[in-house]
């Protein structure tokens, strides 16, 4: 046994001891039961859509898989920090607009003549590496912004569900654009407020699951679920806001 090992140096012999190593896999999650009072959506309120569900599934897995891994990939996660856990959560819910949204302020085409009109405003003198980092940023501005992709998922759900999740969606949607900002560059100005402290991103977080269950909930039923949401969520957020009191960020707050 180690035989085969080669030292690192020739004037040093090989390793061939025995090490045993102990370690916490940190990526285990022990299982837990799960009170019906606290699922958005137990399978008794949907037995006559889980067909309807499973069908939309797998009809739109091509278009939902990214946003599904994003998503999920942090939900499933034992360990993160809250910030992560945010940027994530922003990158999962705009990939799910930018599938299932129109993306665009005008057309293509209307967007090459203004794009080529705008580039050829920038003087022949302009240093090569920023003028390719304009040409980087134009390329992509007739996307949607943040802000009003926000906007069109909120506007697409019932008023009431969207005051039990964000009883003040202006204020909300300008605090998440304000911290995610400051979460991709680190810089901020004089008009943005982003969200530094720990437990209340933690707590934004929440929400920004609870609004993405129910968005999904909602398009892969196909039926209106409202009824059924609106209760669910009451419930929900008195557990999260007894949880949130009652139980240590030990491994949430960075």
């Amino acid at each position: 046994e180690g035989d085969d090992l080669l030292p690192l140096q020739e004037d040093v012999p090989p390793y061939k001891e025995q090490i045993r190593i102990f370690f916490a896999d940190l990526t285990l999650r022990k299982s837990q039961r799960i009170h019906p009072g606290i699922m958005l959506l137990p399978r008794h309120t949907i037995n006559n859509l889980l067909p309807t569900i499973f069908t939309n599934w797998f009809d739109r897995l091509d278009i939902l898989e990214n946003m599904m891994n994003l998503f999920f990939g942090q939900m499933y996660r034992s360990q993160v920090y809250v910030a992560n856990m945010f940027v994530s959560l922003i990158q999962a819910l705009e990939t799910y607009c930018r599938a299932t949204q129109e993306a665009l302020y005008i057309s293509e085409e209307d967007y090459k003549t203004l794009y080529d009109t705008l580039i050829s405003t920038i003087p022949k003198s302009t240093d090569g590496d920023l003028k390719n980092s304009l040409k980087s940023r134009l390329k992509y501005n007739n996307e949607y912004s943040l802000k009003k992709r926000l906007k069109i998922l909120f506007n697409g759900l019932e008023p009431g569900t969207v005051a039990l999740v964000f009883p003040n969606k202006d204020d909300c949607i300008k605090k998440v654009v304000d911290t995610r900002n400051y979460l991709t560059h680190y810089t901020s100005d004089s008009e943005s407020h982003p969200i530094k402290d720990s437990s209340r991103l933690y707590k934004l977080n929440q929400r920004l699951v609870l609004n993405q269950q129910i968005t999904q909930s909602s398009m892969l039923s196909s039926l209106p679920v409202v009824p059924l949401v609106n209760k669910a969520v009451k419930a929900i957020r008195v557990h999260k806001a007894i949880k949130v009191l009652t139980v240590p960020m030990v491994h949430r707050v960075q």
